[in-house]
């Protein structure tokens, strides 16, 4: 049977300079050049209220990570963001209509009137409730019997109320 070495820590990044990786030992090497340069342009005040941000900035995306990820990455998204186009999803204003109908019609053209994701909505109820009973009132008037105990009242979004089964956990 043959024995392969399995290789360890290979998330780790190669440490090149001493206890830095290339890209680390790169950003801290353009920002102090960057200093050193701007030292012989400025008098010392102006040179120190510019070579610090720099410095900053050089540590930053050497060192710092922004939850697991590299600050380097974490700018270019951001930069990506800015810079980018953005998509923007145009909604349609609900319109507001008031509706003068006797008391039965009222719940057909609130149907009528619902919108796709409300349509699935109350299809999804109806599947999940389980079968859907009439009103007690409906059911006298038809010459069906009665609904069992063990059911409740179940108000919908339209407004309509239906008799539903009703499931007891404890």
């Amino acid at each position: 049977m043959a024995v392969f070495q399995v290789p360890q820590f290979v998330e780790q990044k190669a440490k090149i300079v001493g206890s830095l990786t290339i890209a680390q030992f790169g950003y801290l090497a353009v920002g102090g050049l960057i200093v050193y340069g701007l030292y012989y342009v400025f008098n010392f005040f102006v040179w120190m209220l510019i070579s610090l941000p720099i410095a900053g900035i050089a540590a930053f995306l050497a060192f710092a990570k922004v939850n697991g990820q590299e600050s380097h990455k974490i700018l270019a998204s951001v930069f990506g963001f800015l810079t980018g186009s953005k998509t923007y999803v145009w909604r349609r204003n609900a319109q507001e209509i008031t509706l003068k109908i006797g008391e039965h019609d009222h719940i057909e053209v609130m149907r009528s009137l619902m919108g796709l994701g409300e349509r699935v909505k109350s299809m999804a109820l109806k599947v999940t409730t389980g079968k859907i009973f009439e009103g007690k009132e409906g059911a006298e008037k038809e010459g069906k019997p009665a609904p069992k105990e063990g059911t409740g009242v179940a108000t919908f979004e339209t407004g309509e109320k239906k008799l539903v089964k009703r499931v007891d956990y404890s």
